[in-house]
C-alpha cells in the first residue's frame, strides 16, 4: 500500500509540476497560477491587455513550444464560458471580417512555427525571442490604448484593412496567443455594448 500510495503521490506531482520545467516547483506553481488568473481575467473582459503577460510567464517556467501548448486549452476553457454567458450577443459583421484574415494569419503563424523548429538556427531562441518582440509590441500599444482612451473614433474599417488586421491576429496569436488586443481595438471602433464585446472577443 505504500508502495502503491507513493507512485500515486509521484504520478500526481508530475502531472502538476512536469518533469521538464526549468525552475524550482514553488515558482512554477506561482507563475503558472498567476499566469492562468491573467488569461481569465482579460477574456473576462476586464484587464485590458494583461493576457498577453501569460505566454512570456509561461515561458520563464517551461520550454517555449510546450508553454504555448499549454495555454491553448486555458483560452479554449475560458471561450466556452464566456461563450455560454453570452450565446447570442457578439457582432457577427466583426466576426466575418476578421475571419478570412485570421484563418491566413494562423497557417502563416504554423509554418512559421514549423520552420523555427526544423531551423538550424536554435528554435527554442526563435519561439523565445519572437515572444518578446511581439509581447513589447503589445505593451507598447496598450499604453497606446490607455492614452487614446475614450479617443478611438466610432469609425467602420473597411474589408481590406480587415482582412490585414485579421492576418496579424492570426500570426500573434499562432506565435504568442496575443492577438486579444489588436482584436480589442478594432472592436472598439464598433461602439459594441459590453456584452457583446465580451462575446465577439470571445
Amino acid at each position: 500500500m505504500a508502495v502503491r500510495g507513493h507512485l500515486t503521490m509521484k504520478i500526481l506531482t508530475e502531472f502538476i509540476i512536469p518533469p521538464y520545467n526549468t525552475v524550482s516547483p514553488l515558482f512554477y506553481v506561482i507563475v503558472t497560477i498567476v499566469g492562468t488568473l491573467l488569461i481569465a481575467v482579460s477574456k473576462g473582459g476586464f484587464g485590458g491587455g494583461l493576457g498577453v503577460i501569460a505566454t512570456p510567464l509561461f515561458i520563464l517556467v517551461l520550454p517555449a513550444n510546450i508553454a504555448i501548448s499549454m495555454i491553448l486549452p486555458i483560452l479554449i476553457v475560458c471561450d466556452i464560458f464566456t461563450l455560454q454567458k453570452f450565446p447570442n450577443q457578439w457582432d457577427k459583421h466583426a466576426f466575418y471580417l476578421l475571419a478570412f484574415g485570421t484563418t491566413i494569419g494562423l497557417i502563416a503563424g504554423l509554418m512559421l512555427l514549423i520552420f523555427f523548429a526544423r531551423s538550424d538556427i536554435n528554435g527554442e531562441h526563435l519561439i523565445r525571442q519572437s515572444v518578446a518582440i511581439i509581447s513589447i509590441f503589445f505593451c507598447l500599444l496598450q499604453a497606446g490604448k490607455l492614452i487614446l482612451k475614450n479617443k478611438i473614433p466610432d469609425v467602420k474599417i473597411g474589408i481590406i484593412p480587415s482582412f490585414l488586421i485579421g492576418i496579424t491576429c492570426g500570426i500573434t496569436t499562432m506565435i504568442a496567443h496575443a492577438a486579444g488586443l489588436i482584436v480589442s481595438m478594432f472592436l472598439l471602433t464598433r461602439n459594441l455594448t459590453p456584452q457583446a464585446f465580451v462575446g465577439t472577443t470571445a
